[in-house]
């Protein structure tokens, strides 16, 4: 671990083509900048069609922003997780 108690690779993010993304709030992995956006929380009112949740579940729905660093592409994963 460095210094900061960041155990990223320095190396990489001063080398990466988009090196102020870090000063944004992103954080370097494996060749990507990602991002955390949102995390909402909500009932299920009908099975999802994946049938991983069923209806009355809770489940948290969270949102992650990656910016790929050769290309500057970028897109959002989506994720959902049944809280116990």
């Amino acid at each position: 671990m460095s210094e900061g108690g960041c155990d990223c690779d320095e190396g990489a993010i001063a080398e990466s083509s988009r090196p102020w993304l870090q000063e944004s709030g992103y954080e370097w992995e494996d060749g990507n900048w990602v991002r955390f956006v949102c995390s909402s929380t909500h009932t299920c009112r009908r099975n999802h069609v994946d049938g991983k949740i069923k209806v009355g579940q809770v489940y948290t729905k969270t949102t992650y922003r990656y910016i790929c660093d050769e290309e500057g592409t970028s897109w959002l994963q989506h994720g959902k997780r049944i809280k116990r």
